[in-house]
This record gives C-alpha cells, sequence and structure tokens, in this order.
C-alpha cells in the first residue's frame, strides 16, 4: 500500500512540475484573420499581424515556444467530403506540390462541424523557422487553404477565426 501511495504521489508531483514548466507566459498572438467561407477551389486569406512583419515577430519567439497555426469556429452545412492543406504565401497563380511544398503548413478536416462548431491547430513552428531561413516568408502573411479533391457542392465549410499564435 505505502509503495502505491508513493508512486501516487510522484505521478501527481510529475504531473504538477510538468503542468508549471510548460508555462512560458500568456500566449503570444503574431497573426489573425476574421471568417472566411471556402470556395470550391483555392482560398486565399490574408493575416493581419499589425505593423511589425511575421518574420519580426518570430524572431521576438522564445526557443521554449512553440508557433501554432489555430483555426476556430470550424462549420459546413453538410461534410465536403475532402481535407484541406494549408500554405504560407504560396504565389497567386502557382500550383502546390501537396504536403512536399516548401510552403505547406499541414492539413485538416471539416469531420463533425455539421452539428458543432470545432477547433484545428497545426504546430507550425519549425515549418515557419524553415520558411524564414530560406527567404521564403515574406513580408506579408497569406494562407491558402486547398481542397484535396472536390468538396461536396452545398457544403459551404466556413472558418470562425484563424491565429498564429506562439505558446
Amino acid at each position: 500500500m505505502r509503495g502505491l501511495l508513493l508512486a501516487l504521489g510522484l505521478v501527481v508531483s510529475l504531473s504538477m512540475a510538468g503542468a508549471g514548466a510548460g508555462v512560458a507566459g500568456d500566449p503570444m498572438p503574431l497573426a489573425q484573420s476574421e471568417s472566411v467561407v471556402l470556395a470550391p477551389g483555392r482560398t486565399d486569406v490574408r493575416l493581419d499581424f499589425g505593423s511589425v512583419s511575421l518574420q519580426a515577430r518570430l524572431q521576438s519567439v522564445g526557443g521554449g515556444r512553440r508557433v501554432v497555426l489555430r483555426l476556430q469556429g470550424l462549420k459546413t452545412d453538410q461534410s465536403p467530403g475532402v481535407t484541406y492543406n494549408v500554405y504560407l504565401n504560396l504565389q497567386q497563380g502557382q500550383t502546390p506540390h501537396g504536403t512536399s511544398d516548401p510552403h505547406y503548413l499541414g492539413t485538416f478536416s471539416f469531420f463533425d462541424t455539421e452539428a458543432r462548431d470545432r477547433s484545428f491547430e497545426i504546430d507550425v513552428t519549425d515549418k515557419l523557422r524553415r520558411l524564414a531561413t530560406s527567404g521564403n516568408l515574406g513580408s506579408d502573411a497569406t494562407l491558402a487553404f486547398v481542397p484535396a479533391g472536390d468538396p461536396a457542392a452545398h457544403a459551404r465549410p466556413r472558418i470562425g477565426r484563424i491565429f498564429i499564435t506562439a505558446r
């Protein structure tokens, strides 16, 4: 019994230590956008990051923090039946090369969003740093949402808010 109590105390101590150690301050907003309805093809969304470039904001993020793309309030009228790839600063008219494209940030779906809003997060820390290092980050920040296939005609997929945040 005593061994069980010691083990339980150790688990609780590690959990509490981990919870405190992971907190590097409040989330730091880097960029955001208001709501958007996705088109059947590519949809570009320009992010607002104030008067300081996204690259400058990324440089202010401490090494221990992670950068997350948060898609909040995902909602559809019916399932689009496809996933969506997200790219950062993909040139207008440029066809992306799927997940191997250097501008690729991640993939998400509208699974189970007909009855309720959902949110989705993609850790983009390494991808943004790689884009910055290669000179592909640019001064603007535009996300391209590209369906992987043909979405259902009456799906009307929408995103309530888009954030890039450091935590």
